[in-house]
């Protein structure tokens, strides 16, 4: 070989050498055309090296773009992971807080019926014992209250149910229950109406008075007002009316007012019935009610159990 020759060769070396140090530092491997010519036709590795330096770029990306895409993907994990810890974190103190409310609810709650079973219990002698009082005296009470009690000093009926009542100290309802008066003038006729004659058999408390042969109110309020007459007579209808005379009017309103109407068939072959009405009504200071049989002549039965005419004040 000539001295040119190793000096070719020895060119070539040295730019391969060269070579191999720019694609290893540098990005741009490829050669320009003056060091192709240089290397000449017979270079075949850097042809081949050449050639594949856009893939190795590419690879080059792909692996540092995977680097990447790797070194994110950790951290929205964590992030993940952070957020969920804390919700059930929240969670778990909201459920801890409801379960402590509840239990001092609980709480509360046997506490008031703890106190409420005490007092029942300290107060249960005397409920009972005023319980059993309360049922001694509805059984005794037909038997200690007569039916027609002493006449008072202006002609009134006083029952001993309102001096017990006034002893004891007990909340009794007023009442006046009144039976037909078996004298010379127990029924009172004229042309159109038969009205009776009463006596007081029942009487409570001062709400209701005895007036003629009407009930007078003392007291407003709503009374529970009942009659009955036993009919012994053969016209074909029977019946009667209780009314309210009116203490106060106001415009053209009617002092006397129905309030209830009882009407009942009779039979010639036997003329016996009774006829009952009641109703609630309220009623004010000063009224009156009365009954009135709507007829010229009426035969009536005048015993206590059979005709009776009375109210009782509600609230």
């Amino acid at each position: 070989m000539t001295h040119r020759g190793w000096q070719e060769a020895c060119g070539a070396a040295n730019l391969t050498l060269y070579l191999r140090e720019v694609s290893s530092s540098s990005p741009s491997p490829c050669l320009t055309s003056p060091q192709r010519q240089q290397l000449g036709p017979g270079s075949f590795k850097v042809r081949q090296r050449c050639s594949h330096a856009p893939s190795l770029k590419l690879m080059d990306a792909g692996i540092r773009s995977g680097g990447r895409r790797w070194r994110r993907g950790p951290v929205w994990a964590t992030i993940v992971l952070v957020l969920m810890v804390l919700t059930s974190f929240c969670l778990a103190i909201l459920s801890l807080w409801h379960a402590l409310a509840l239990k001092h609810e609980v709480a509360e709650l046997r506490s008031q019926a703890a106190g409420k079973r005490g007092q029942q219990q300290a107060g249960e002698p005397w409920d009972s014992q005023a319980v059993r009082g309360d049922a001694s005296e509805s059984v005794n009470q037909p038997l200690s209250t007569p039916t027609v009690a002493n006449p008072g000093a202006h002609g009134e009926v006083q029952s001993s149910t309102r001096i017990t009542a006034e002893r004891t100290g007990k909340l009794l309802q007023p009442c006046l229950q009144m039976m037909p008066d078996r004298g010379s003038s127990a029924i009172q006729q004229d042309h159109t109406r038969t009205t009776i004659s009463w006596h007081v058999g029942l009487r409570r408390g001062s709400a209701l008075v005895k007036n003629e042969n009407t009930i007078l109110v003392r007291e407003e309020g709503f009374y529970f007002v009942y009659s009955q007459v036993y009919y012994m007579d053969k016209t074909f209808v029977m019946g009667h009316v209780i009314n309210r005379i009116k203490h106060n009017i106001v415009g053209s309103e009617l002092q006397k007012v129905t309030l209830f109407r009882c009407i009942r068939a009779m039979s010639s072959d036997s003329p016996f019935n009774t006829c009952y009405t009641a109703g609630t009504v309220k009623l004010e200071v000063g009224d009156s009610v009365e009954l009135l049989i709507p007829r010229q002549s009426a035969n009536i039965s005048l015993d206590g159990d059979t005709t009776f005419f009375g109210a009782i004040r509600l609230l």
